[in-house]
């Protein structure tokens, strides 16, 4: 948890006086008087001023801001000032606007490359052709006419060349949706559809067909944590558990697919003991640390062969694989959105702050290369969020403006001042559900009101 936060608040920090710095750099070179520059919120821990500008470190990590005279005030229609940003042009100002995106989305740019020169572990099989290996017993795969050994050409009408491109379609499209599947068999092309179903938390959909990485071992016992869900349902060791709620357990890699799809609800457990059938009921508790739905057991050693990576690249390499990656990243960050907006994605498969300290604290654990990825990511996040046009961003402001140059006038403070409170309210509700989102992905909360 200290790691998580401690590497929130660097990563946070980081992208917030990059952001700010744009703003205040861009003002200046207009010729806007900075006010103030703020990194966080509320009551001022430590400061100091130069050339006029108070420059401070504020009690509330959750952003910064920077305060230009004439702005947004009670007194811009009035002031003459000519170094007040009220009286700069509506191309000045748009500049000054649009400079702290651009600079998140400069920093992702030149962060990225770093991450493949100092090598980041990657999914191996990742850039290999979709070849199913594997159909999950019970999933929709399993009746949907795929075969082991097919070969996927296409998902939805585009090329699908490897792995990567399949899953990522399969995590964003919406549950209960088929995706289109055009495989090659025996030298022979067709068409089938899969249905997707949700996976646990909301994180994304499957389909049930997969690479196979080995020979996981057979579900038996081998150990019991004391007081666990395990112990208390009357497992044993030495018990080979072959069904969950009637679904086949063929290894332990179906058994941990089990448990986490029932989320924590009785679950009625099938094992052989000394060769004959038992019947338990096991209720499955969240593990807040390893993030999963746990029963308590341990199994065999050795559950097939490891599918990361590392892998270091030339700094020229680097720097185009830094450059593909963030693209990849900026499509499919606005697929999201327009997802979010015609209501195909459930706002449950985002991350808040607590999701994304979380997600730090990992990559900082595993290593520098995957925290300046994520930091790189969140970073170009920040730039494409910034600019929508929402009061509050930096793409309202934006829109403002556009108002301005067509009408010939800017709107005047009432109106902005409410349209901001409205994208305020929009933008905390928002945060409230996400965050609801990451304490159920974490901890499971909602079971606490049952």
């Amino acid at each position: 948890m200290i790691t998580s936060i401690i590497a929130f608040i660097v990563s946070f920090g980081i992208l917030v006086l990059v952001h700010e710095f744009g703003h205040f750099w861009i003002a200046r070179k207009v010729g806007i008087f900075v006010e103030k520059f703020s990194i966080g919120f509320g009551p001022k821990i430590f400061g100091f001023k130069k050339k006029g500008t108070d420059f401070c470190i504020s009690l509330l990590p959750l952003g910064g801001f920077v305060k230009m005279k004439g702005e947004g005030d009670e007194k811009e229609s009035q002031t003459t000032d000519p170094d007040a940003f009220s009286n700069k042009s509506v191309g000045a100002r748009s500049a000054v606007v649009l400079a702290g995106p651009m600079m998140n989305l400069l920093l992702s740019f030149a962060l990225m490359p770093f991450v493949f020169w100092l090598g980041k572990p990657e999914i191996s099989f990742l850039s290999e052709p979709a070849v199913i290996e594997r159909l999950l017993p019970q999933s929709p795969a399993e009746g949907s006419g795929l075969k082991i050994g097919d070969k996927i050409m296409r998902i939805n009408g585009k090329q699908a060349p490897n792995w990567e491109t399949v899953l990522e379609t399969i995590t964003l499209s919406p549950p209960g949706k088929p995706v289109q599947l055009h495989i090659a068999r025996n030298g022979e092309e067709q068409e089938i559809a899969v249905n997707t179903v949700p996976l646990p938390n909301g994180e994304g959909t499957y389909a049930g067909f997969e690479k196979f990485f080995g020979n996981a071992p057979e579900a038996i016992v081998t150990d019991i944590l004391p007081n666990s869900p395990a112990e208390k349902g009357g497992l044993e060791k030495g018990d080979k558990i072959i069904a969950v709620q009637g679904a086949p357990v063929t290894d332990w890699d179906s058994l941990i697919r089990q448990v986490s799809l029932h989320q924590g609800k009785p679950m009625n457990i099938t094992a052989l003991r000394e060769g004959r059938p038992i019947d338990l009921s096991i209720q499955a508790l969240w593990d807040a640390s390893s993030e999963r739905w746990l029963m308590g057991i341990r199994g065999p050693e050795g559950s097939g062969v490891g599918i990361l990576q590392t892998k270091k690249y030339g700094f020229a390499d680097a720097v185009k694989m830094g450059f593909k990656t963030n693209v990849k990243n900026i499509l499919l960050t606005f697929e999201v959105l327009k997802k979010l907006v015609t209501l195909e994605l459930s706002y449950k498969s985002l991350g808040g702050p607590v999701q994304i300290a979380v997600t730090l604290g990992k990559a900082s654990a595993s290593g520098f290369a995957d925290f300046l990825y994520f930091t790189a990511f969140l970073s170009l996040q920040l730039a494409i969020l910034n600019i929508l046009p929402i009061p509050m961003l930096d793409g309202g402001h934006l829109l403002f403006f556009a108002f301005e140059a067509v009408r010939g006038r800017a709107l005047s403070l009432k109106t902005r001042i409410i349209a901001q409170q409205v994208g305020l309210v929009l933008l905390l509700t928002l945060i409230l559900f996400v965050t609801m989102n990451d304490l159920e992905r974490l901890l499971g909360w909602s079971k606490w009101f049952k």
